[in-house]
Parts: structure tokens; C-alpha cells; sequence
């Protein structure tokens, strides 16, 4: 009989190496997919968010603050305008940017939304002093639901309007990120089904973060003022929590 334990042993040593491998080659081609499907969903957001339209709004506003001989202001917005397409350049091949530099480009979007709806909206933006900075984000976290409310919320208002984004720091994981609004507001039911592809790409796109950089993100959303029949507002929730090693 011990002739045969050796050749089972050996069999054996075999199997367990294929398996090894082919589980490792499994791993390595989930990680390559969740990766490309990852940078796919992010360039979709992109060109959801910063639309040609926006830019041309945009542009469209510089050129009449120039021909009105407001040319320090104008090439003070056409200077925020070039930072946020450099941003978006620089950065075209990665998955997440800091919170910082996050939170420079949501003022810079503001700002050019301020260029063009004048004094049809405010803007504010609140930062704990404990926030770190320098933590890496998820691209477009805040922006896209920045964007949404401005879009869907506030489009609609002719004066009056107010945004808000709060960004706090609970325990040393935690980042909690609330966005809101005095708009039309939207059922929490309705948020996703009516409130175009960014949303449902970010749904998408928080999924495969968490399979990825093992962060844990959920979003919520509900009325800012649900007695407000006419401008109930909207608030969205997000929780980020970091991985804690």
C-alpha cells in the first residue's frame, strides 16, 4: 500500500494547487472587472453631470459679463471653470480624489451655478473642524446629489432658494454628508426612479466601491419639510464609513 501513498500525495499536492490558482485567477479577474466597470460608471457620471449644455450655459454667462466690461469677474469664473475640467483631467484614471479636493470642486460648480441663476439661489456649505481633508472619497459623492438638487429641486424656484451641504465627521470612521434643499422636494419611493441616470449610477457605482475598497455607503433621502405642500424640500444622506484597518 505505500506505493500508493506517495503518487496520492502528490495527486493530492496537485489538486490543491490547481484550486489555489484558479481561485487566485478567479479573484484577480472579479478585481480587473470590478475595476473597469468601476471607471465606466464614473465616466458616465461625468458626462451626465458636466454636460455641454452646462458648459455653454456657462460660457454663454462669462461672454455677457465681458461684452458688459466685467472682465475681472469673468475671468474670475472662466478661472473656476478651467480648475474644474483640469480636475476632472488630472484625475481621469483614478477612483476616488480627496475629500478636499472634492469639496473644491462642488464650490466651484456652485459658484458657476451662482454665475448663471443670479440671485435665484443660495448657497452654503458647512465643514466640521475635525474633517479630515486628505481621506480619499469616492469621486462625484457630493456633486452628483449637488447637482441633482439643483436640477430637480431647485429649477423650478424663482427666488428664494436655498442649498445646503453639511459634511461631518461621527467616531473615526464615520463621514456623514447631508445634502438639502427648499425645492419641490420628491417621495423617498420616487427618488431613484425619477431623478435621472446619475443617481442610478452612483447606486451602482457605491455596490462595487464597497466589493472594492471594502468602504461602506449608504444613501437615504426624505422631505426637508414634509408639511410643506408646496416646497417640502428635499434632503439626502450619505454615510461613508471607512474601513477601520
Amino acid at each position: 500500500m505505500e506505493f500508493l501513498i506517495y503518487p496520492g500525495i502528490y495527486l493530492l499536492f496537485l489538486f490543491l494547487s490547481y484550486a489555489l490558482l484558479r481561485s487566485q485567477q478567479k479573484r484577480i479577474i472579479k478585481q480587473y472587472e470590478t475595476e473597469k466597470r468601476l471607471t465606466e460608471l464614473q465616466f458616465q457620471n461625468i458626462k451626465n453631470q458636466l454636460t455641454p449644455h452646462f458648459t455653454f450655459n456657462v460660457l454663454n454667462s462669462i461672454g455677457r459679463m465681458v461684452k458688459s466690461g466685467e472682465s475681472e469677474e469673468a475671468y474670475n469664473y472662466l478661472s473656476k471653470n478651467s480648475k474644474m475640467l483640469r480636475m476632472l483631467m488630472n484625475e481621469a484614471n483614478e477612483l476616488t480624489r480627496t475629500l478636499n479636493n472634492e469639496i473644491k470642486f462642488v464650490k466651484d460648480y456652485l459658484n458657476l451655478q451662482k454665475l448663471r441663476f443670479k440671485d435665484r439661489y443660495q448657497f452654503k456649505m458647512n465643514v466640521d473642524d475635525n474633517i479630515d481633508l486628505a481621506v480619499l472619497v469616492p469621486k462625484m459623492i457630493i456633486h452628483t446629489y449637488v447637482e441633482n438638487a439643483i436640477k430637480h429641486g431647485l429649477n423650478d424656484l424663482k427666488s428664494g432658494g436655498i442649498l445646503t451641504v453639511d459634511i461631518k465627521k461621527v467616531g473615526n470612521y464615520n463621514y456623514i454628508f447631508e445634502i438639502s434643499d427648499n425645492g419641490t422636494g420628491i417621495k423617498e419611493e420616487q427618488f431613484r426612479v425619477n431623478n435621472g441616470k446619475g443617481l442610478i449610477i452612483m447606486d451602482e457605482y457605491f455596490k462595487l466601491f464597497e466589493d472594492y475598497y471594502r468602504y461602506k455607503i449608504k444613501t437615504t433621502a426624505s422631505n426637508l419639510h414634509p408639511h410643506n405642500k408646496i416646497q417640502p424640500g428635499t434632503r439626502i444622506i450619505i454615510d461613508l464609513q471607512l474601513p477601520s484597518s
